[in-house]
């Protein structure tokens, strides 16, 4: 009778205690294999867990005495909870893989924060060391940029003397260029006249040539004449001095005859 009221469900919960336990003495009838099964069923679940509790072994008769006390619905109650317990051993089982994966990643974990920190620290000190290269960095930059400053002032100031310069070299270019034509022009006018001059020297010296001739022929003429006059001169000096000797003489013989007469006439006459 158990065995039909079982059958009637969608599941034969004996026929499912059979299929998941062995060992259980089987009987000539289908109910007493299903109420054995059942019984086995019952004694693999107090004996499930031998690490967590004391075993319970049973033997054919009490799973026959306990399966046919039970009915379908506690053997199915019986059953859900064998399968949930399971499930718990399975969860168990697990969790216990996952703690020690999560103890092993934890040694892990600490060997990687000792070296984080080792690392960490010794990342402080680089970036501590390279704060204060940095600060030095900022002052260097500081200075450099007040030099940059005055620099660029300097450059500025530079730019306008040379826009100045610029400036003026194009007045001066300019300057220079009107005095270079005015030279060329008074440089044209000076050729001219130079050219002139040299025309005019030319011609003068021709006639400077010709005077020239005319006067050294009157020079020779001139000295010719002074020759001529020297002559006479000296011939008029001869005669002079013969007149001088002669009124002398005259004197001389007439003082002689009258010494009164004579005095009178040195005294009035003289040559």
């Amino acid at each position: 009778s158990v065995a039909t009221t079982g059958s009637t469900g969608s599941v034969n919960p004996f026929s499912q205690v059979s299929s998941w336990f062995s060992g259980a003495e089987t009987s000539s009838t289908a109910s007493v294999s299903t109420v054995t099964n059942a019984a086995s069923a019952n004694t693999a679940t107090a004996t499930a867990s031998p690490d967590t509790g004391s075993e319970i072994k049973l033997n054919a008769a009490m799973a026959t005495s306990m399966a046919s006390k039970l009915t379908p619905a506690e053997l199915s109650i019986i059953l859900r909870m064998r399968e949930k317990l399971q499930r718990c051993e399975t969860d168990a089982n697990k969790w216990r893989l996952e703690k020690e994966d999560a103890v092993a990643n934890l040694a892990s974990v600490e060997a990687v924060k000792e070296f984080l920190v080792t690392r960490v620290r010794d990342t402080e000190r680089v970036v501590q060391s390279q704060k204060e290269e940095m600060k030095k960095v900022q002052e260097k930059n500081l200075e450099d940029q007040e030099v940059i400053e005055f620099l660029d002032e300097r450059v500025k100031e530079l730019e306008k003397t040379s826009n100045e310069m610029k400036s003026k070299e194009a007045a001066t270019k300019k300057e220079s260029m009107d005095i270079v034509n005015k030279n060329e022009k008074k440089a044209r006018v000076l050729s001219d006249m130079l050219r002139f001059e040299r025309e005019q020297v030319a011609a003068n010296e021709k006639e400077w040539k010709a005077a020239k001739k005319v006067l050294v022929k009157e020079v020779k003429s001139c000295r010719a004449r002074i020759v001529a006059l020297e002559a006479e001169l000296e011939g008029c000096r001869q005669q002079n001095v013969q007149l001088k000797q002669g009124l002398m003489t005259l004197t001389q013989s007439s003082g002689s005859m009258s010494p009164g007469g004579g005095k009178n006439f040195r005294s009035n006459g003289r040559f």
